[in-house]
């Protein structure tokens, strides 16, 4: 059951996300997203940072990130690269 809840969660989250041109990206301790005017806020956990940003990347949304996932980002450059 759990398993399906999350899928249906990210299923929702992708057609939310498919409407917003900017977006928030913040670390947390759990996996949420909120609307927040003027953009969609997307607080996820550092195990699924990368692959999140890379998503959104993918579908040339504008991302902002907190100083927090801007540091984590920068320990994980090398990926990158």
């Amino acid at each position: 059951m759990k398993k399906n809840n999350y899928i249906k969660n990210n299923i929702l989250l992708i057609l939310h996300i498919i409407y917003w041109d900017k977006i928030s990206l913040k670390i947390s301790d759990h996996n949420t997203f909120a609307l927040e005017e003027p953009e969609l806020c997307l607080e996820v956990t550092k195990a699924n940072f990368i692959f999140v940003y890379l998503f959104l990347k993918n579908l040339d949304i504008n991302i902002i990130v907190d100083n927090v996932a801007k540091t984590f980002f920068d320990k994980c450059n090398w990926l990158f690269n």
